[in-house]
């Protein structure tokens, strides 16, 4: 069941049964210069470049860019609107006088959790926002939301949940996933950086250690000084390893194929970090690791 929602802060989402991932959700393929393939900005809604999303190969956590959107004043008629940039993933119907439509794509998967990276430069006391819901053949299924604060001009990863946030059990056939520079009309200047974002979808302790011996990942040395070095197996999955400090801040991030993949850390402080591989969405190894010179 596809729901229409005709806010821009407000949307409606779907998901089903396997470990399906969102095209493009690295920002990296970018077929029209306005928005990313495979998402929905006010730029490809109208049919104009507006500025308030962009392609950022400067700032991104992994693979040659991430999506950058803000809060602008933009010319509407012959008054300017402060409007937020967003990113959704789905689709939108605009025709003015109605407000926008924010519509569900279809999907096949019901995650259990959501992580992604995000960096934000706020304007005064402005918030960005992530919104997320699921519908289905039996009805409204998920719905969650939550403000995201800056991050002091760094980035960091978050993982949600989603788990507690599902209304009802059953099967779900489309999706939609909102990231927008504002909670609310905004201020002018706030930027939000989005990147590296997965589904995860739990499985058996039995079901983790199978699919962990199989693609057989090694993390050493631990602690380390100046190089870590990843092992993997398996090319078909896909496996992303990713690293962050105490503070949650990403400091490493790669999807990786089989081999041996050696990364310098030397540019690393020394101190406690928190290593995690996810293979298909299913978090398969994690751990803590030092780094001491």
């Amino acid at each position: 069941m596809k729901k229409i929602i005709t806010s821009i802060l407000a949307v409606s989402f779907g998901i089903t049964a396997f470990a399906q991932q969102i095209p493009n959700s690295g920002f990296e393929t970018w077929s029209d210069p306005k928005n990313p393939d495979n998402w929905a900005t006010w730029e490809s809604s109208i049919g104009s470049t507006l500025g308030l999303a962009s392609k950022d190969t400067a700032s991104k956590v992994e693979g040659l860019a991430s999506v950058k959107i803000k809060t602008d004043s933009i010319q509407a008629g012959p008054t300017k609107r402060l409007i937020p940039g967003f990113v959704l993933f789905g689709t939108t119907v605009y025709a003015p006088p109605a407000p926008l439509q924010l519509l569900e794509k279809p999907f096949a998967g019901r995650p259990d959790s959501l992580f992604f990276s995000y960096r934000y430069t706020a304007s005064g006391l402005d918030s960005a926002l992530l919104e997320i819901s699921a519908s289905g053949p039996s009805g409204n299924l998920l719905g969650a939301g939550t403000s995201l604060p800056s991050t002091s001009g760094g980035w960091i990863t978050v993982t949600i949940d989603l788990a507690p946030y599902y209304l009802a059990s059953g099967s779900a056939d489309s999706l939609s996933l909102l990231f927008s520079s504002s909670n609310g009309s905004g201020v002018a200047g706030s930027l939000l950086n989005v990147d590296a974002i997965r589904f995860g979808y739990k499985t058996s302790s039995v079901g983790i250690s199978d699919l962990a011996a199989k693609i057989n990942l090694s993390v050493y040395p631990n602690p380390a000084s100046h190089q870590l070095t990843v092992t993997s197996e398996q090319t078909e999955s896909d496996i992303y390893f990713e690293m962050t400090d105490v503070n949650g801040r990403i400091v490493l991030a790669k999807n990786i194929k089989n081999g041996n993949h050696t990364f310098n850390v030397s540019q690393l402080e020394n101190g406690n970090y928190f290593y995690r591989i996810s293979a298909d969405g299913i978090v398969v190894k994690s751990n803590n690791l030092s780094i001491v010179k």
